[in-house]
């Protein structure tokens, strides 16, 4: 008995079927641009894995979908593999259950299902009714569950008398060398595993290697069309440019697996309607040293976040503007909206300053680091000490990506371009162990990333800080 599919395979998808399922191959993986049919491919398996008859079927069998989290497979792989259930001509064979806490596909005669599990370390466990497991953009996973996941699914396919399949599907980016995700497309094929990576190697910008990458995107003009106006986008943005190689050549460039902020999340940000100050408020500061500005960051309960930099006053702006190389008005103009306070007659911004642009945010706490605090004491402000080493940064950076991707997190129109050319600047190290630190990105205090460090700062405090009280800080003095 046949099953209708809604769209058509094409031959890279085929060939990478025939090589993946071959006998004596337990486990198998495929890379390639974003847009390429990836979650399509992934459906059409799971559900193959519940059509009785098929070589991935197994009766009573439990198979899953493993991606990011629940939410995300149901808005990709999951509703794919829905629709082709609804349009094989045989749904009412299948029950498909789906709410926030489950998504599952059953098939009534036989019991056998696929259901939706988030990459965790508590989902690596009963995997051994599956016959098959679909793995969704493994680089996107969380990287303790994530390791954990791929150790459960790996340790699985040994065990003795277990007919398991597990298949990797996804995109390099974000991962980094050292991730067990990179590694594994970049070791290639043995005698198991059978590995496709698709991506797009020499001249960045040359379309016959854009169209080697994206053979479906490339097969439909509107598609085509949008690729290439991508690129074109890329040839006068750096940040562009980087973001095209990544998701669209599947050659992730230092530029765009280190940044704090993807490009799309910062779009979500923007895109959020920005609510009044209500609730609680923690801030966090960055200090500068020497010719570096000072920044403040005051984050709301409800994801309001608000960016001030406090800028030397000696020399002048267009003077600072001229040694950071930054275009002539830059600093001139974030004066002109507030975002950067000018410290008139000093050639460091005194903490006293900052302490009166902290006190403005009635903040519940305020966090900065311990080798500033004296300074601060004095100043008025009883800051809570913060350690950044790694640890810090990792889980500051993973918060702030989450507030950014998934909300609330939301910056009023004065702090923007404040925030937006220091995410420029700023860059994100990557551990070999899946850890994370912000690094300086110049020399000589130039760089202006001291706006994401203050707001990477208060991000940490997140999931603590509806726990704070409003105002459980200071005041001793008058500032």
């Amino acid at each position: 008995m046949r099953y209708r599919v809604p769209f058509r395979l094409r031959p890279f998808q085929r060939r990478f079927l025939k090589s993946a399922f071959a006998p004596g191959v337990s486990s198998s993986a495929l890379s390639i641009p974003r847009g390429n049919g990836k979650s399509s491919l992934s459906a059409l398996l799971a559900f193959r894995s519940v059509w009785p008859g098929d070589p991935l079927f197994r009766k009573g069998a439990e198979n899953h979908l493993v991606g990011t989290s629940l939410g995300a497979l149901r808005r990709t792989t999951f509703g794919v593999l829905r629709e082709i259930v609804e349009n094989s001509g045989h749904a009412h064979r299948y029950k498909v259950t789906e709410s926030t806490l489950q998504a599952v596909v059953t098939h009534r005669d036989t019991g056998t299902k696929i259901s939706a599990l988030p990459a965790s370390g508590k989902g690596a466990m009963g995997l051994l009714r599956a016959r098959l497991i679909l793995a969704d953009e493994p680089a996107s996973w969380k990287v303790t569950d994530g390791e954990t996941m791929h150790d459960a699914l790996e340790g699985a396919i040994g065990k003795p008398g277990v007919d398991l399949h597990v298949c990797y599907v996804g995109t390099v980016a974000p991962s980094f060398e050292g991730h067990w995700w990179y590694d594994l497309l970049h070791d290639g094929s043995t005698r198991t595993r059978h590995v496709t990576l698709i991506e797009g190697k020499g001249k960045w910008d040359c379309p016959h290697n854009i169209r080697k990458a994206n053979p479906l995107m490339w097969f439909f003009p509107e598609s085509r069309r949008r690729l290439l106006d991508e690129r074109d986008a890329g040839r006068m943005d750096d940040r562009l440019q980087a973001r095209f190689k990544s998701y669209r050549l599947n050659t992730p460039s230092a530029d765009a697996s280190d940044v704090v902020l993807r490009i799309e999340d910062w779009q979500s940000v923007l895109s959020r309607p920005v609510p009044v100050r209500d609730g609680v408020c923690v801030v966090g500061l960055d200090m500068g040293r020497e010719r570096a500005f000072s920044s403040v960051a005051a984050l709301w309960t409800n994801g309001r976040l608000e960016v001030t930099a406090i800028a030397p006053g000696i020399p002048s702006l267009p003077e600072q503007e001229r040694r950071d190389g930054v275009p002539t008005g830059t600093y001139t103009r974030l004066a002109d909206t507030g975002a950067l306070v000018v410290a008139e007659g000093y050639r460091r911004p005194p903490a006293d300053l900052v302490g009166d642009v902290v006190r403005g945010y009635e903040p519940a706490g305020v966090f900065c680091d311990k080798d500033r605090l004296g300074e601060l004491y004095d100043a008025g402000i009883d800051p809570i000490s913060c350690l950044p080493g790694w640890s810090f940064w990792t889980s500051a950076i993973r918060q702030l990506r989450l507030l950014a991707s998934n909300g609330p997190l939301s910056v009023p129109v004065g702090s923007r371009s404040l925030l937006q050319a220091s995410l420029r600047e700023a860059k994100v190290e990557n551990s070999n162990a899946g850890g994370h630190r912000l690094v300086k990105r110049r020399k000589n205090n130039k760089s202006r990333d001291d706006a994401v460090a203050a707001v990477l700062v208060a991000a940490a405090q997140w999931p603590q800080l509806a726990e704070l009280s409003r105002p459980a800080w200071i005041v001793h003095g008058s500032g």
